[in-house]
């Protein structure tokens, strides 16, 4: 049988390669018939860039009557003469970018130039210089190598000051001409720091004002996701656009703490840009991994928003279908930790979005936000990176905080710092003398503190209208009759008569908004400073433009108020996959005011004690009165009245908020979880965990000289200690006191741990609540015939007598009497212990 000739390559790795003579001549033959160039590996943006201003250029020279070549090897020799030539062509570049734009006056257009910044001629010259030199001065460095260094053409306009040569002479002379010609020698906007009250602002806006700002349901929850990761990390706008499943993981986590409860985590990986593409990687710097729980608040959850995303997607491999499912788990089985929760497959393709929002689209509706929440000034989406930045410069070191927005020490320092400074110069400089009130300072930092909403923010139908009558309207629209007449709207013409009228009204319409604006806020803001009301200023206009969206806009503003309040997660995010997929909105506005009345739902005392303001004024009635009931098992009322059988509750404050809180709602759950008492090994006394610090320092006279562990002694160890230190790092390292310094815990039972079982009940037992129950019924018959309702009463237990009132009504109280109590008219109440 012949060898096979590739059967020496499979399990031997080749030191020396067998080359084929053919094939090497042809990869060369390849590569020689396209040279290598830097062009091919630009990105293909500033490829097209420099083609465009290189066009440019041979334009200018042919009117020159100049060589558009030659004339650089002139720049490479120093000749001053060429310089004028590369001057000219600037201004020309400059003199020749005017358009006409439309405008509010009757002469309905004016030129306007398109660089106003001098900084526009400094980045056109840069790319012109280094497109030259890749493809003019390389070829003639390979020509000419023994003189390769004359011709070489460089210029950055981050090195104009500190360096030399003839490039960066003509780079210094642009600050010149742009004071002659009037071009701005700065930026032209105000760098600004978002903080956490502007982006709550921005959100708030986005979903309290949604009949003012329409988008389709998706967009909206893609925006609000956008601006929060946004916030997290500070990452670039151009980072988190058309966010991939695959760039997404939630799991299922044993909570360390309580192992009976698992906790929904995700995992959102952001890929910076502004990196090379084609590049070979060497440092894992291009990407970055962060994780997140649950939020209590719904806006700022991006572990909820990504589940009602793919619950809308159906894109769980489990095939969740709510959303209650993936937030709320029950508990892992014994010895496992973490649950990954897959994508269908066919998620994990690069073409499945999970935040299907590009940055066109969010810069739209960032711009549309902004107007409506009053803004004074052209806020950016970068000023939340600004801002986020900030805050991380603040918590974590330099090289974390640069790694997680992917810059640099120096770039930080140059172009990450607000303008308006936060700092409290006054205070830092005088100390207490010059302190200023805390949240006023907070108030004043924020970049949305000055913002009116009261501003106009769109036109009546009359200013509308009047844009008909102008004359360039007036011949598009006959153009557009004749062209529609002719050959058809759906044709091209047409399409575009159509769109310069949209652009022309649209450009107008911004026109016209931006000058009201401007009247608005100097007449607001002259008689607010003689403190005259600005009442009549406000003018509510109806949105004529945006029909599409009105009802699901309609919708989004009912759902306003309950995204911004906590632990209500779970109950409205199915409601958001609802709203995102469509459903019946005029179905689901009726659900929505249903639902606020269920959140408010008052706190009640499930003993039969009225209700409360909230969970913690419930939480210190309980604490108050009740708190001998859970000295022994006891059934559970509340499961009584509603006939849900006898629910035997175990002998442990937290065994009923656990009950309560998985049966009978959160918002009537007392918060029973105390710390567990600690015992102290050298007095063997048990304490309350928060007051031992006081007690181990009644024993800090044992530390003047070693001591003797005294359980270690009774174990049959002799160990000696030096100090209260060496004390607290012992109890830690060998008696597992780790929680409490110097301490052990003695009793530690978790509200979620406790278990509540159902028991058997003896047949005595049993006959005797049944005649219970009969006289109960024949007591609430007779007390139904009444006339006069009477207040309800409070339980009288067995074996104890209660000597005040549960509830009252007077109005300092912290809770009030509402409906009739469920077990009022019971002359006595059985807690388990008869």
């Amino acid at each position: 049988m012949p060898r096979d000739p590739k059967s020496s390559l499979r399990f031997a790795r080749p030191s020396v390669r067998q080359f084929n003579k053919d094939a090497a001549k042809a990869a060369v033959q390849k590569y020689q018939e396209k040279p290598l160039s830097e062009v091919c590996r630009l990105d293909p943006k500033t490829r097209q860039r420099r083609e465009r201003i290189w066009q440019n250029w041979e334009e200018f020279a042919a009117c020159a009557e100049v060589d558009p070549v030659d004339i650089w090897f002139d720049l490479c020799l120093g000749n001053p003469e060429v310089q004028a030539i590369f001057q000219g062509f600037l201004r020309q570049y400059w003199e020749q970018s005017v358009t006409l734009r439309p405008c509010l006056g009757p002469e309905e257009y004016e030129e306007v130039h398109t660089i106003n910044c001098a900084s526009t001629i400094e980045d056109v010259w840069c790319l012109l210089v280094n497109h030259a030199d890749d493809r003019i001065m390389k070829p003639k460095r390979l020509q000419d190598r023994e003189n390769a260094g004359i011709w070489s053409l460089k210029y950055s306009s981050r090195r104009t000051s500190s360096t030399c040569g003839p490039t960066y002479e003509i780079a210094r002379w642009i600050p010149e001409f742009g004071t002659e010609v009037g071009l701005n020698l700065g930026q032209t906007f105000q760098k600004d720091g978002a903080t956490t009250d502007d982006i709550l602002t921005i959100l708030s806006t986005l979903w309290n004002r949604a009949n003012d700002v329409r988008c389709s349901p998706d967009d909206r929850l893609s925006f609000t996701m956008y601006v929060v990761e946004m916030g997290l990390g500070g990452w670039r706008p151009g980072a988190l656009e058309l966010k991939k499943y695959n760039h997404v993981k939630l799991a299922w986590v044993r909570d360390p703490v309580n192992p009976s409860v698992t906790r929904t985590i995700c995992w959102s990986t952001v890929d910076h840009n502004k990196l090379r593409r084609l590049r070979i990687e060497r440092e894992q710097r291009s990407s970055l991994s962060y994780a997140l729980s649950v939020v209590p608040t719904l806006v700022l959850c991006l572990t909820t928003m990504f589940t009602i995303r793919a619950i809308r997607d159906n894109a769980f491999e489990a095939g969740f279908t709510s959303c209650d499912e993936v937030l709320h788990p029950e508990t892992l089985e014994e010895g496992v930790n973490f649950v990954e929760l897959r994508w269908k497959e066919e998620f994990m393709s690069d073409d499945k979005y999970i935040m299907p929002m590009n940055y066109h689209k969010f810069i739209n509706l960032w711009n549309e936000v902004r107007m409506v929440l009053g803004s004074r000034s052209s806020l950016r989406p970068y000023s939340v990176r600004v801002g986020a930045v900030g805050r991380l410069d603040g918590c974590l070191q330099p090289a974390l905080r640069n790694f997680i927005v992917s810059h640099s020490t120096e770039v930080f320092e140059r172009s990450y710092q607000p303008v308006r400074l936060r700092a409290n110069l006054a205070n830092i400089a005088f100390g207490d003398k010059a302190r200023h009130d805390t949240a006023l300072w907070e108030a004043i930092s924020n970049s949305l503190h000055n913002r009116d909403p009261n501003a106009p923010t769109r036109l009546t139908k009359k200013e509308i209208d009047q844009f008909e009558s102008r004359k360039d309207i007036t011949e598009l629209r006959k153009e557009l009759k004749y062209i529609t007449a002719k050959e058809g709207s759906s044709s091209q013409e047409a399409k575009k008569v159509s769109s310069r009228i949209r652009y022309t009204l649209d450009c107008l319409e911004r026109l016209e908004i931006q000058e009201k604006r401007r009247k608005y806020f100097e007449e607001a803001d002259k008689l607010r400073a003689m403190n005259k009301s600005t009442a009549h200023l406000k003018q509510e206009v109806q949105n004529l433009k945006r029909k599409r969206f009105g009802n699901s806009s309609a919708y989004a503003a009912k759902l306003a108020s309950l995204l911004f309040q906590t632990n209500i997660t779970s109950a409205l995010a199915d409601r958001l996959v609802a709203f995102i997929s469509g459903a019946s909105v005029l179905n689901e506005i009726g659900d929505v005011h249903h639902f606020r009345k269920e959140l408010k739902e008052p706190a009640r005392c499930l003993f039969g004690c009225g209700t409360f303001f909230n969970t913690s004024a419930l939480t210190r009635h309980v604490r108050h009165l009740h708190m001998h009931i859970f000295k022994a098992r006891f059934l559970c009322p509340e499961c009584k009245r509603m006939n849900l059988g006898d629910v035997v509750i175990e002998a442990n404050p937290c065994a009923w908020s656990s009950h309560v809180r998985r049966v009978h709602g959160a918002v009537h759950t007392p918060n029973l979880e105390s710390l567990p008492d600690v015992l102290c090994l050298l007095c063997d006394r048990q304490c309350k965990q928060r007051g031992f610090s006081r007690h181990l320092n009644t024993h800090s006279e044992l530390f003047d000289e070693p001591i003797s562990c005294p359980a270690c002694l009774q174990e049959g160890r002799k160990v000696e200690i030096e100090g209260m230190g060496g004390w607290i790092n012992h109890v830690a390292d060998v008696h597992g006191g780790d929680r409490v310094l110097g301490a052990i815990e003695v009793y530690k039972t978790s509200c979620s741990d406790a278990e509540i079982a159902p028991i058997d009940i003896n047949p005595a037992e049993a006959q005797h609540r049944k005649e219970l129950a009969r006289r109960r019924q024949v007591d609430r018959k007779r007390k139904a015939g009444n006339a006069l309702p009477s207040a309800p009463l409070p339980y009288k237990r067995a074996k104890t007598a209660l000597s005040q009132p549960y509830a009252h009504t007077s109005g300092d109280s912290d809770w009030e009497i509402s409906s009739p109590d469920p077990h009022a008219d019971e002359e006595f109440w059985v807690d388990g212990r008869e």
